[in-house]
């Protein structure tokens, strides 16, 4: 069996035509999806 670090893996190896976007009737604007993405998206603009 191999064993995997996953502290080395990178989703973008992986992920090669994601689309992320945010629903806005769900959206709070509590920012928890941009502390979580891996791919640093989404960004608050300086609208808000």
């Amino acid at each position: 069996m191999t064993e995997i670090n996953l502290d080395t893996i990178n989703i973008a190896d992986f992920v090669k035509d994601i689309r992320i976007f945010i629903e806005s009737s769900l959206c709070n604007a509590c920012g928890l999806c941009g502390e979580i993405c891996p791919f640093g998206l989404p960004q608050k603009s300086s609208s808000g």
